[in-house]
C-alpha cells in the first residue's frame, strides 16, 4: 500500500522487525503498551490491520488514493483515542466502526465517483470480492489478468450502486470475512438487521452482476 521506509507502513513508528521479534503479542497486550506511549507497539497494530481496513475503506469509496487517506486518518483517530478506549468491544470493531464512519462522511462530502480498479501500479492488494464468490472464479492465469481486472471493475462498479447501509453489510460480510455478530457491533445495528441487510444487497449485486453469474 506504500513504499517500504524501515518505519511502519504509514510511517507511525518503527518496523516490526525491530522490536517484539518473534513474539505475537494479541491487542490487549499492544493497546496497553501504546498506552504507555510505545509507538512500537501501535506500529503493530498498524501493521496487523492495515491491509482489512484499506480494502474495506476502497469497496466503500471506491477511488484508491481516497481509501489510503482514510485508512491513515482512521489509525491518527485511534491513536488519539487510545487512552479512552475501554475494550467494551475488541480493537479491530473499533478500529473498522471509526473507519465507517469517516468514509460515510467523505462519500457524503465527495458524492458518488466512478469506481476505479486496483489493477494499477499503485495498487496490488488481490480483490476478494463478489466476482469470484458469486461467479466462481479462481485466480487467473497470467493471460486473464485483463479480463480479472474487467470483473472486478464491473464488481466495484455494482457495490456502488448499492444502498449505503447494504453496500456497507456486503463488504464486511462477503469481502472482509466478518461474522454477523462483528458486523452488527460495527455497524450498530442487531443482528436480524445485519442479515437481512446482506440478504437484499446480495440479490441487488446478482442483479446488476448477472453477466457473471450465470
Amino acid at each position: 500500500m506504500a513504499e517500504e521506509t524501515g518505519t511502519g507502513t504509514l510511517g507511525l513508528g518503527p518496523s516490526v522487525g525491530e522490536s517484539w521479534a518473534g513474539q505475537a503479542p494479541d491487542d490487549r497486550d499492544l493497546l496497553e503498551q501504546c498506552r504507555q506511549g510505545d509507538m512500537t507497539a501501535f506500529s503493530l497494530l498498524v501493521e496487523k490491520y492495515q491491509d482489512r481496513l484499506f480494502n474495506t475503506t476502497y469497496r466503500l469509496c471506491g477511488n484508491y488514493q481516497d481509501a489510503c487517506e482514510l485508512t491513515q486518518e482512521t489509525f491518527l483517530r485511534a491513536l488519539k483515542g487510545i487512552a479512552g478506549f475501554r475494550g467494551d468491544a475488541k480493537f479491530y470493531t473499533w478500529l473498522f466502526r471509526i473507519a465507517l464512519n469517516l468514509t460515510r462522511s467523505h462519500r457524503r462530502r465527495a458524492g458518488r465517483r466512478r469506481w476505479r480498479s486496483l489493477d494499477q501500479p499503485d495498487g496490488t492488494l488481490e480483490l476478494a470480492s463478489q466476482a469470484s464468490r458469486l461467479g466462481g472464479n479462481d485466480c487467473p492465469d497470467p493471460a486473464e489478468r485483463a479480463e480479472q481486472a474487467e470483473r472486478n471493475a464491473k464488481v466495484g462498479a455494482a457495490l456502488d450502486q448499492l444502498a449505503q447501509q447494504h453496500r456497507t453489510v456486503i463488504v464486511l460480510r462477503d469481502v472482509e470475512g466478518l461474522n454477523y455478530e462483528q458486523i452488527a457491533q460495527i455497524v450498530g445495528v442487531p443482528v436480524g438487521t445485519v442479515k437481512s441487510r446482506v440478504h437484499r444487497g446480495r440479490l441487488t449485486l446478482r442483479k446488476y452482476l448477472a453477466d457473471l453469474v450465470e
